[in-house]
């Protein structure tokens, strides 16, 4: 199963989780542009911390990244004020 979307700069993003690590995607999701702080953790995982807001997102560095995990960011920036679900997903069209 594949994703393709088109992102606002005109390029195509085709997301295949069966092959997509999350450091391909590290860009798209400018985290630090919202006022996360990124930090590696032992084990090859990356924790961005709002500490404005309290929002947490911690995803494997190595691991292919799902569906469920835009999802899951998805989730965090909403409820946290961050950005409007139809913002994220306008990443994507």
């Amino acid at each position: 199963m594949s994703f393709r979307g088109k992102l606002k700069n005109g390029c195509f993003l085709i997301f295949n989780p069966e092959s997509t690590v999350f450091k391909v995607y590290r860009n798209l999701f400018d985290l630090l542009s919202l006022g996360f702080e990124e930090k590696h953790i032992e084990g090859s995982h990356v924790r961005f911390k709002n500490h404005h807001t309290n929002a947490v997102i911690v995803l494997s560095d190595q691991k292919i990244i799902t569906l469920h995990h835009f999802r899951m960011i998805e989730k965090v920036l909403e409820e946290k004020g961050l950005m409007s679900r139809e913002e994220f997903e306008g990443f994507f069209t």
